[in-house]
C-alpha cells in the first residue's frame, strides 16, 4: 500500500510541475508570439498561433527533465516557435521568404 501512495504522491508532484510551468510561462508564449508576428503579414490569426504556442507549452512542460543543466524556457523555446511556425504552415500557403516578401513590400504574399 505505500508503494502505492508514494506513487500518487509522485504522480501529483510532478503534476504539479507541469501545471506551475504552463503557469509560469504563459506569458512567454505570447512574448514569442509578438516577435514572431512583425516577420509575418498582418492577416495571420495570431490567437490560431496563439493556441498552438501554449499546446506545445504544455507538451514541452510534460516532457522537461529538471535533472538536466537546462532552463526550462531555454528547453520551451524551439518547441514553442516551431508549433507558431507548423501551425501557420499548415493554416496558410505562405512560406517564411513568401511571407517576409510580403511584409516588405506591403502586397499580398502572390503578387
Amino acid at each position: 500500500m505505500s508503494t502505492t501512495v508514494t506513487r500518487n504522491k509522485s504522480r501529483n508532484a510532478s503534476a504539479r510541475t507541469t501545471n506551475d510551468l504552463v503557469l509560469e510561462n504563459l506569458d512567454y508564449v505570447k512574448t514569442i508570439l509578438t516577435r514572431l508576428l512583425a516577420e509575418l503579414p498582418p492577416r495571420v490569426d495570431a490567437a490560431n498561433l496563439e493556441s498552438a504556442g501554449v499546446l506545445d507549452l504544455i507538451e514541452a512542460s510534460r516532457q522537461f527533465d529538471a535533472t538536466r543543466d537546462v532552463e526550462f524556457r531555454t528547453f520551451a523555446y524551439q518547441r514553442i516557435r516551431g508549433a507558431f511556425w507548423t501551425n501557420h504552415g499548415t493554416t496558410t500557403r505562405c512560406h517564411r521568404r513568401c511571407c517576409r516578401k510580403s511584409r516588405h513590400s506591403g502586397g499580398s504574399a502572390n503578387s
